[in-house]
């Protein structure tokens, strides 16, 4: 058992696989806006291959290109949203569980996020009434707390959904588009500002009192992008700092795992500049840490 004042031996992938030359390409590449994001996909390909990853294509979303790397998802950010979408992913991973990836690491710009790599669902997955049962009970208990998109339960949105290897449950891989907001962006435009709840399938909120019903993306623009950033805050305050690939750092139960309600902390990372001694943050979820600790020992 790890008590307070002991240390900690954390292990950064991103630091590991992608030096400051292959971030900084990386980087140039998310700033060009006058390349598409498909286009952009394909570059990310290229770029990883010049520099010897041995990645395998996961698939571009629409702002982030996803590979297999060591046994853990990268997500590589292809513009300011999908750094944003890192960074969201990273804030909410750990209040989440366990209906969502664990996230490990987040660079601080968001560039590139690692997290736990999941068995996608396939159509006849999707189809099945136990699995679509589950996933109510899943959207059910995170729609008390966020305000969610892209995630419920329609045609277009179950790869965002699948297996866990660990255990084998139900969760959702994609959640970019989740907010922990004021229920103030849950009320109606009607003059009796009735407040939204879900229809049953959570693609999108209807009034009791006027019956308007509001998709995810109506909702979502009453949303600043000033109350996005504050939202999201600082990452670099949720988690441990490192500036290598392996640090020892003391112990803080603030980003443990947590017995109590079996859940693990997510991880985040920090770049604030590409240069030989960048920082990064790991929000570690020891367990995991330690896990990565004894394979490497054993190879």
């Amino acid at each position: 058992m790890i008590n307070v004042g002991d240390t900690v031996k954390l292990h950064s992938l991103i630091k590991k696989y992608f030096n400051k030359d292959l971030l900084f390409q990386l980087d140039s590449l998310s700033m060009m806006h006058d390349v598409d994001n498909n286009t952009k996909g394909i570059a990310v390909m290229q770029i990883l291959t010049t520099f010897g990853i041995n990645f395998k294509a996961l698939g571009s979303g629409t702002n982030r290109y996803a590979i297999l790397l060591d046994g853990y998802c990268f997500k590589i950010a292809l513009d300011e949203d999908g750094k944003t979408d890192n960074k969201r992913e990273f804030m909410y991973s750990k209040l989440a569980q366990p209906y969502v990836i664990k996230v490990y690491e987040c660079m601080s710009t968001g560039l590139i996020c690692s997290c736990e790599y999941m068995q996608v669902f396939e159509a006849k997955d999707f189809l099945m009434p136990s699995v679509q049962k589950e996933m109510r009970e899943i959207l059910k208990e995170l729609t008390k707390v966020f305000l969610i998109g892209d995630i419920g339960i329609d045609d277009k949105n179950y790869t965002n959904w699948g297996y866990k290897l660990s255990d084998g449950s139900i969760a959702i891989l994609d959640f970019a588009y989740i907010y922990k907001l004021s229920y103030q962006v849950f009320q109606c435009t009607c003059p009796e500002r009735g407040m939204l709840h879900y229809t049953k399938n959570y693609n999108s909120l209807v009034c009791p009192v006027c019956n308007k019903e509001h998709s995810f993306w109506d909702i979502r623009k009453r949303i600043s992008r000033q109350q996005e950033l504050g939202e999201i805050g600082n990452i670099l305050e949720k988690g441990y700092v490192v500036d290598k690939e392996w640090s020892v750092v003391p112990f803080d139960d603030r980003f443990s795992y947590s017995p109590k309600n079996k859940k693990k902390k997510a991880v985040s990372v920090k770049k604030d500049k590409i240069e030989d001694d960048e920082e990064l943050t790991l929000n570690a979820s020891i367990r995991k840490f330690m896990e990565s600790l004894d394979n490497e020992s054993e190879e």
